[in-house]
């Protein structure tokens, strides 16, 4: 007896214990050691354990879902041995949770579903209430737009006609996230409004915050910059009385983005890196990753790939190691939009959007597979295949349909409660009427029994009556009385079978009236089940109705923006052009000048000064000092030589006057009379000139062509390498897929190399100034330039590569 009330009183002091944990502000680790404990002390299989382990994972899903659908199995065991059936319920809702946070959309709403047919059976409104909410949720998430608002309205019927609305709040609101996203903002202010209204009213300080930060978000979208500045502080505000990090980083994150639409860059970019600092002291990987794509987005805006693409690839490393489908796709779509203003990267950004495409299309997340395709049809229009622009365009246009129609909603709503409704009125109906067969079928059993009963009376009586007949007949004085009571039994024979038969006449119209009731049944399921065949065609009537109307106004919208699409693209492509040519030209233009005012001086100043120092060596008789004169005089006529050449190639090149002869070209003999002339210096410099050309190969271009381009590349290979350096002229031949050979001429040397930055520029006109050699030798900044048209002129192509520090590699390829 003394250990039965032993277990009874440590039973009563765990619920005691677990109910104060529930009720008592605690911090969140401070829950999760307390429930942990908890869980040590108490051994127990039964119902207490259960909630205690859905509360510990009711914590600890957002952070730890594989952990917590471990736990949640854990308890699901106890649950059904002990069938509780509101714990199988909860169970199925937490595990939702955890799939949901994995982005496993599939199993999460298995699970909610669960829950809300045990919820059902239960009848508890409120919890069916929220199992719809997170089926809508989840919807939503995938950007199943139509269905998750079906089942809020679901929600939202069931919460309004709850005595406590405890979810009327967080409904409202997420119904308000959904006109948000198709960009309804009247409509979704609506709802955040209501939301925050019922939160103030229960003075509930993180809800409040929350309204704040949505409400935000449709200020943002609506150009209400100060209204979503003001909401954001509110919200930072109570985050911080709650020592709420996480929500607190989220707000600021959202100022970051108003910053950024508004153009204020820096104030953006300095939240950003704060932010960056933030997530990682409470190591949020989710909000890491979202800075840095907020980060890029900047750096894309400001013209600035390079970084906009390195911010872009981190951002998308987090997002695949936490999983982050979702996420990862965004950021998949963000870096094929900066690829797609890269030079020569437009196939990668092809790559990159169609790899976004077909996971968002797996997952089933249509706002993200309708803008990869917006970007890929930008993208192809790039690449002026305007087939697989327009047919990408126009799959993206037809998704459209599939997002949110609130008019169809509205319409498929109103159906469905006028079916449910016609529906609970006929079964009253069937009811009733089943309730009356039930009562006929009473009176017709219990007028059977009486019948019986008048049966077995009526032989009784007649027995008796032969008994007194037969009695009379011995006895003559009674003969005349016998007479007389055999025709009163007579008579009352003939009034019981009158009886009898008024009796079973009202039996048979008892049977016509069941008959009838039964045959108005029929009639009326016939018209029941004509009725539902009546209003599913009239609902897929309807239906066609709106998706014909849509189609064809699409249809026409879609003509009418092809149509201004190809003229704006005509129009842009002429200015564009023209914008170009006469850019170039004013390049051209500024560039001759600068060279004749500067540069083309430099070797003329030089011959002054030899002049007088030959003068002054003249007169002191050192020949010696002559004879270096006369070496710098050569040098400083090589130079000239070639500045003048260049020049003269150039402006050759830029009129479209030079004349090629293109012919085959022994390489090998070519490359020994260009590097003869640069032996002389390239000693003086103790600069090592290596021709590695094979004897055999051959090359097809012009002559002088091939030698301008290789003594310029020479000469800027000297001027950038140090003593003791290597310059490696070298040449091979590749056999391409289609056939053809394509031959490769490679100048490398040991200089210092080239920058990244200055790399992507280096054979723009425009953009390139000279740049001073390691012994202070000049330039006129046109060279490479000059190369770079004379190889595209002979059908060649030129490319460079480098690394700070390493060196440099030009190939020319015919």
């Amino acid at each position: 007896m003394l250990i039965f009330s032993y277990k009874i009183a440590k039973t009563l002091c765990l619920l005691l214990i677990f109910n104060l944990l529930s009720l008592a502000v605690f911090g969140q680790e401070k829950k999760i050691d307390s429930l942990q404990n908890l869980l040590k002390v108490y051994n127990k299989e039964d119902s207490i354990k259960v909630r205690i382990l859905y509360s510990l994972a009711d914590i600890l899903y957002k952070k730890q879902p594989d952990s917590t659908l471990l736990l949640m199995k854990k308890a699901m065991i106890i649950a059904e041995k002990e069938k509780y059936i509101l714990g199988i319920a909860d169970i199925h809702t937490n595990m939702g949770n955890c799939y949901w946070t994995k982005s496993n959309y599939k199993q999460a709403i298995e699970n909610y579903e669960k829950a809300l047919a045990y919820f059902t059976k239960l009848g508890k409104k409120e919890s069916i209430a929220l199992s719809y909410s997170n089926i809508a949720s989840v919807l939503q998430q995938q950007g199943n737009l139509n269905e998750a608002m079906v089942y809020y309205n679901k929600a939202l019927v069931l919460e309004e006609n709850s005595s406590t609305k405890n979810h009327l709040a967080k409904i409202l609101n997420n119904i308000g996230i959904v006109y948000y996203q198709v960009g309804n903002y009247p409509l979704a202010t609506q709802h955040f409004l209501k939301s925050l209204a019922i939160r103030e009213e229960k003075q509930d300080k993180a809800g409040i915050a929350a309204c704040l930060h949505t409400l935000g978000l449709v200020y943002t979208q609506d150009e209400q910059y100060e209204k979503a500045y003001e909401v954001y502080q509110k919200s930072i505000v109570i985050k911080k009385e709650l020592i709420d990090l996480h929500g607190e980083a989220n707000s600021l994150n959202n100022i970051a983005i108003l910053y950024t639409k508004q153009k204020r860059y820096e104030e953006a970019l300095k939240i950003y890196n704060d932010l960056l600092t933030i997530r990682n002291q409470l190591n949020d990987m989710q909000g890491k990753s979202i800075a840095l794509l907020g980060l890029a987005e900047i750096f894309f805006k400001k013209k600035d790939p390079i970084q906009a693409l390195n911010l872009c690839l981190q951002a998308q490393k987090i997002k695949q190691n936490i999983k982050d489908n979702r996420g990862l796709i965004k950021s998949l779509n963000q870096l094929a939009e900066i690829y797609s203003i890269i030079p020569d990267s437009l196939d990668k950004a092809v790559l990159v959007a169609t790899q976004s495409k077909s996971l968002a299309k797996k997952q089933n997340f249509i706002p993200e597979v309708k803008e990869a395709n917006y970007i890929l049809a930008d993208v192809y229009a790039k690449q002026t295949n305007y087939s697989m622009a327009l047919k990408t365009y126009i799959e993206a246009s037809a998704l459209k349909d599939s997002l949110f129609n609130a008019d169809r909603v509205k319409e498929i709503s109103k159906i469905q409660t006028n079916y449910e409704l016609d529906k609970k009125k006929k079964e009253l109906i069937l009811l009733q009427n089943e309730n009356l067969l039930k009562t006929i079928a009473v009176e017709k059993g219990q007028l059977a029994k009486e019948i019986q009963r008048q049966e077995i009376m009526l032989l009784q009586k007649n027995e008796a009556i032969k008994e007194n007949a037969i009695e009379m007949l011995s006895q003559d004085k009674v003969l005349q009385q016998a007479e007389t009571d055999k025709q009163i039994a007579m008579r009352k024979q003939i009034e019981t079978e009158k009886e009898k038969k008024d009796k079973e006449n009202e039996l048979l119209k008892k049977e016509q009236q069941i008959k009838d009731i039964e045959n108005t049944k029929k009639l009326t399921n016939q018209r029941y089940i004509l009725g539902l065949f009546g209003l599913a065609f009239l609902s897929a009537l309807v239906v066609a109705f709106f998706v014909y109307r849509g189609q064809q106004k699409e249809k026409k919208a879609k003509n009418l923006i092809i149509k201004q699409k190809q003229e704006l693209e005509q129009s842009k492509e002429e200015i564009q052009t023209q914008a170009e040519q006469l850019n170039t030209s004013n390049q051209a233009k500024d560039r001759l000048f600068a060279i004749i005012a500067h540069d083309l001086r430099s070797p003329l100043v030089s011959f002054q000064g030899i002049a007088k120092q030959l003068d002054f060596y003249l007169r002191k008789d050192k020949p010696e000092k002559i004879r270096e004169l006369s070496e710098k005089i050569n040098e400083s006529t090589q130079n000239l030589n070639n500045l003048l050449d260049n020049l003269l190639n150039w402006a050759l090149v830029q009129r479209e006057a030079i004349s090629l002869n293109p012919q085959q070209l022994v390489l090998q003999t070519e490359i020994a009379q260009v590097l003869q002339g640069f032996q002389q210096l390239a000693e003086t410099q103790q600069i090592r000139l290596q021709n590695d050309i094979a004897d055999n190969l051959m090359m097809w271009i012009d002559k002088n062509t091939l030698h301008t381009i290789v003594r310029n590349l020479l000469s800027n290979a000297i001027k950038f390498t140090p003593e003791q350096g290597q310059i490696r002229l070298s040449a091979e031949v590749k056999r391409l897929e289609n056939g053809k050979k394509l031959t490769q001429l490679y100048i490398t040397d040991t200089g210092t190399g080239i920058t990244p930055e200055k790399l992507t520029q280096l054979f723009a006109i425009a953009n390139n100034k000279s740049t001073a050699g390691l012994r202070g030798e000049k330039g006129i900044g046109i060279g490479l330039n000059l190369c770079y048209e004379l190889a595209l002129l002979s059908g060649a192509t030129l490319q460079a590569s480098s690394e700070v520090g390493k060196g440099t590699t030009f190939c020319l390829a015919v």
